[in-house]
């Protein structure tokens, strides 16, 4: 038998010998609704590109942003999750970076109107002024808390916890695991459906290519 461990910010409490190399970040995420902005089709995908990281010298942590879907809760899309259709029309951006935090603290705790002012801030600074506009009404703009799980190197933490054999475990994802979600799922998979215990670390290392990410990096 093998036991899988994908416990976000969390880990740690399952794997102590990894808790100095994780650390849980308060983050957050805004939806500015653009659809009654001057040019809504222009922020719509595919008219819009992603902007996978900015860094800009009047904000303190670089910004990521996502294009609006007006797809979003249509018939012909399946499966919507988390609540997503509530968000059709609405251009998405984050903060990649945030203060350190307890995961059982920040579950509960309610975006401060301070944190709003600064996404506020994020949005004026990096996005146009049709955006901009639409961002200063309290009914088109959404602001969120989430969780990341940093390491120091902003690799994953994936592989075997040193003194533990029937264990495999994932952590660490850095801002960027949720697009990794099907790969790590799937070597996970292969690690578990190995029956010989020597070849798991080929799994991981050789057909994964993720020698990288090995928590040996960090001596655990």
């Amino acid at each position: 038998r093998t036991v899988l461990v994908a416990a976000g910010a969390w880990t740690s409490e399952l794997i102590p010998s990894w808790k100095p190399h994780l650390k849980p970040i308060r983050i957050l995420q805004t939806w500015v609704n653009v659809s009654n902005t001057q040019n809504p089709q222009l922020y719509d995908s595919p008219n819009m590109p992603c902007m996978a990281m900015v860094v800009h010298p009047d904000l303190p942590l670089p910004v990521y942003c996502l294009p609006a879907d007006s797809r979003s809760g249509d018939d012909d899309l399946i499966d919507d999750f988390d609540g997503h259709a509530q968000y059709k029309d609405c251009v998405k951006l984050g903060i990649h970076g945030g203060e350190k935090i307890d995961p059982n603290e920040n579950v509960t705790q309610k975006v401060t109107l301070e944190e709003e002012a600064n996404m506020l801030r994020c949005i004026k600074t990096t996005l146009c002024e049709d955006i901009s506009n639409a961002a200063t009404s309290s009914s088109s703009l959404e602001t969120k808390p989430c969780m990341y799980t940093m390491t120091i190197d902003e690799h994953f933490m994936v592989g075997v916890p040193k003194s533990m054999t029937n264990v495999c475990a994932v952590a660490g994802l850095s801002g960027h695991g949720f697009k990794m979600a099907p790969a790590l799922g799937q070597m996970l998979s292969d690690f578990a459906m190995e029956k010989d215990i020597k070849k798991r670390k080929e799994i991981l290392e050789v057909k994964w290519n993720a020698a990288f990410c090995s928590p040996a990096r960090f001596g655990v």
